[in-house]
This record gives C-alpha cells, structure tokens and sequence, in this order.
C-alpha cells in the first residue's frame, strides 16, 4: 500500500500537467462549456481518489479495518474512470480540430494507463476503474454515434488491455520481489545468529561457558590502568583425575560446570565489567578482579574455596565423593606483563597444594 501511495505521488506531476493542457484545449474545441464541466469533474475526481488512497493508507498502518476504506477507494476508482472517458466524449471530432481530439484522446489514455498501473495491486479497484471508464465511454456511443471515431474503439481496447496487462506484471513483480527481500532478510537473521554463535564460541568455553584462553590472554593483555589494582585468583580443582576416574567423566564434567558456576557467583558480587571468570583448561580456572584491594580479593578467594567444597551437596552427587580447590592469589603489578603475573599466581597455586591443598596462597 505504500508502494501504491509512492507510485500516486510520482504521477501527481504529470496529472496537474495533463490538467493544465486540458485547461488550454478549452480555448480550441468547439463546445468549451462540456469540456470545462468534464475537466471540473475530473479535478474532483481527483482529490476523491487521493484523499481514499491516503485514508486507506492510514487505516492499514494502523492496523484499523480497512473494509470501508477499500470499497470507498473502489467507488473513487469509479469516479476516475467515468470522469476520464468524460473528456474523450466531450469532444466532437467533426466541429473541433484534429490536433485538439488527437491531444485530448491521448493525454486521456496515457493519464488513464498510469492509474491503471499505480492502483494494479488493487484488483477491483482497477476492475471498477476500468468498467467505469469502458461503460461510459459505451453508453455516450449508444446516446451520440457522434462523439468518438470508431477507429478509436481498438486503440482504447488495445491500451487498456495492454496497461491491465502491463499492471498485472508488476503486481507479480512487487510480490516476487517482496517475497526475496523477506527471504533475503532471513537469510541475513540466519547468517548474523550464526556469525554470533561462531564468535561466542570462538571465546568462550564450550562445556562451562567461561572465557577460554584466547579470550583471556586477548582480553587481559594489557596491564590494568595506573592507580587501578588487579587480582588473578588461580584455582585448580584437587586430585580431579581422581574424580574422573572413580566416579565417571560425566561425574567430572559436572564438577567443572559446578565450579564455573560458583566462580560466577563470586564475580557477580562485585560492580559490572571488574570481573572475569575463565577456563584455562582442563581443572584449572581463573578468576580475574578489577579495582579491589588485598583483603577482599583474599576474602573473595577464601569464599570460593568454601563454595568448591559444597559444590557435592548443591548438586546432590556421591556424598563419597569429594571435592575442593586450591588457589594462588596475586596482584598484577603496575606494568607488569600478564605472563609474569600468571606466573607468580601458578607458584602461589603451588604453594597452596604443598600446605596440604584446600586452601588460599597469596603470591610472594
């Protein structure tokens, strides 16, 4: 419908031309009086028709019934068509001259192919507009052989079958066009869904969801700003090979998951973006804090030690099965590489499974 509304105002120029050139044929017929009735009827038939356009418009935006909007446009149509014939049978091709039948006759068709092609979309609106024209025309012949050459009779037939024709086409046309913008856009849906699924799993682990390595070395490469602290909390799960393989790996990947869910528990007390958990494989994770001093990133370490051994109760597993997790707490230092951070956090790791593991180690 907009479509249509768009094609209306396009030929909106060529309509006030075409009325001006009537306007001058006035001063060359033989009955001026006729001609300037029709050219009256035919300019209110003409804001008839775009007012019906635009409130039909309106209606289907807004999702208003559009019934009687649609059988007011049709009676507009019919106007159009009745009002446009009236122009060619005001005429006398006897009395008035050649050039002003001849000119008159063909802005009439030309104009009448165009509302053809611009209302194509609406069936029976182009049907009604068609019949009005075709029957009026009809009926000034039966009334006055007079008015029109019958020469006349196959040219209208010929353009007017060619224009419905012509409509008609580009009615399949809109719609095959409108179906592959639709598809194209699913397409489009479908292909940015799975860029965004290759990118996410491209970061992230597959089984926990944490970042992976590369994410995490892409993420955190560079050292956090001056004057802004930075903790890695290096965990590894105790003896996890045991878990495996005395209780399954489908035992061990629920482990893992649990573990990442803790870890996201954690981060999720501190303010949005300071915190980032990651897997860097295998049993081993870290936990990155921004903005934090000493005793609370150690406070946030102690509390998920305490959150890894309750992780066989939350997820109701073997009550002989246990588990637990040892973790190296370091701050990156001002300038210091990550490397070297992760190297000192892995010694406090360490450290912490010499003491008998299940508990926190601050790096040196």
């Amino acid at each position: 419908m907009r479509a249509m509304v768009e094609r209306e105002d396009r030929v909106a120029p060529a309509n006030v031309v075409s009325l001006c050139l009537f306007g001058f044929a006035l001063f060359l017929v033989a009955q001026p009086a006729l001609l300037g009735v029709a050219l009256l009827l035919r300019i209110a038939s003409l804001v008839f028709v775009r007012g019906s356009t635009r409130r039909l418009a309106a209606s289907l935006e807004a999702g208003l019934p559009s019934r009687w909007g649609l059988t007011r446009l049709t009676l507009a149509l019919v106007t159009a068509g009745a009002t446009w014939a009236g122009l060619m049978v005001s005429l006398d091709p006897v009395a008035d001259p050649p050039m002003a039948v001849v000119a008159v006759s063909g802005m009439t068709l030309v104009a009448i192919s165009l509302v053809i092609v611009t209302y194509g979309p609406i069936r029976r609106g182009m049907t009604a507009l068609v019949g009005a024209f075709c029957a009026t025309i009809f009926v000034a012949k039966a009334l006055d052989p007079a008015p029109l050459p019958l020469w006349t009779a196959p040219i209208i037939a010929l353009i007017l079958v060619g224009s419905v024709l012509f409509s008609r086409g580009m009615v399949r046309h809109s719609i095959d066009a409108a179906q592959m913008t639709v598809e194209n856009r699913a397409l489009t849906a479908t292909l940015q869904g799975a860029l965004q699924e290759a990118e996410h799993n491209a970061r992230h682990d597959a089984l926990t969801g944490l970042l992976n390595r590369r994410a995490f070395f892409g993420d955190y490469a560079d050292p956090p700003a001056a004057g802004r602290d930075r903790f890695l909390l290096m965990i590894d799960l105790d003896h996890f090979k045991r878990i495996n393989d005395n209780f399954g790996h489908d035992t061990g990947d629920i482990v893992l998951r649990a573990m990442a869910e803790q870890m996201q528990a954690v981060a999720a007390d501190f303010p949005e973006d300071t915190a980032g958990c990651v897997r860097l494989g295998g049993e081993e994770f870290i936990l990155v804090i921004d903005g934090i001093d000493e005793r609370h990133a150690a406070l946030a370490a102690e509390n998920l030690r305490l959150r890894a051994r309750r992780i066989v109760t939350a997820q109701k597993l073997d009550p002989q099965l246990r588990v637990s997790a040892s973790i190296g707490l370091a701050r990156q230092r001002e300038h210091e590489s990550l490397d070297d951070v992760l190297q000192r956090s892995d010694l406090a790791l360490y450290r912490a499974k010499d003491r008998g593991r299940d508990q926190v180690a601050l790096a040196a």
